[in-house]
């Protein structure tokens, strides 16, 4: 994803910063959480027909007040999202002009090896042209890392489920909740104990 190395780079400039220092921030995975976030799906009735509403909250490091919304116009598309200071957008939530909202939840797999670092392929959802677009780029990289991405395009959701290796599509009916493990059996050989804390939020 040499697109997204190059916008490290932009933000380390922009910063009078090392893009070392930037490059190592976002490599997410050198540092385990100790819980994230949940997402909660709802279908919704609107105006203009049934939506889908992806509902989401940051269980992060109660030290860290960098949090802001970005909002990002550019040539193709325009976006919103939430963000951390020098971190690459997309690292937990956003809606994009082509109709694409994402949400994710952190995930510790077991079966991690060298490869695209989650906050890379997170980036591309941002501004993804739609959830087959999202989709193609997701199952296409081979990925260091895991997590829940939930992908909401119209009235359509689909919840995915990753490990560095594999790819689950959850199947759920809505509304729906995920907190910051595994759900799906098949992944069950490659997913680490869950904490007591998302074990609860999942009730």
């Amino acid at each position: 994803a040499p697109q997204f190395l190059d916008e490290i780079h932009a933000m380390a400039e922009g910063a009078s910063a090392s893009f070392d220092d930037l490059f190592r921030l976002n490599i997410t995975e050198l540092h385990i959480f100790a819980e994230k976030c949940t997402t909660l799906v709802f279908p919704i009735q609107t105006p203009k027909g049934r939506k889908i509403l992806l509902a989401h909250n940051e269980d992060w490091d109660l030290e860290r007040n960098d949090v802001f919304i970005l909002r990002a116009r550019l040539r193709e598309v325009s976006y919103i999202t939430l963000s951390y200071n020098g971190y690459l957008p997309g690292l937990s939530s956003g809606v994009n002009s082509f109709g694409l909202v994402h949400a994710l939840n952190f995930l510790r797999p077991r079966d991690l090896h060298p490869g695209l670092p989650r906050i890379f392929v997170n980036r591309y959802l941002v501004t993804a042209r739609g959830i087959a677009d999202a989709m193609r780029w997701i199952c296409s990289r081979k990925r260091a890392f895991g997590q829940a991405i939930h992908l909401a395009e119209g009235s359509r959701y689909v919840g995915l489920e990753l490990t560095a290796r594999q790819v689950a599509v959850r199947k759920v009916s809505l509304p729906t909740v995920h907190t910051n493990h595994y759900l799906c059996p098949e992944l069950f050989p490659q997913a680490t104990v869950p904490s007591w804390s998302s074990r609860d939020r999942l009730m």
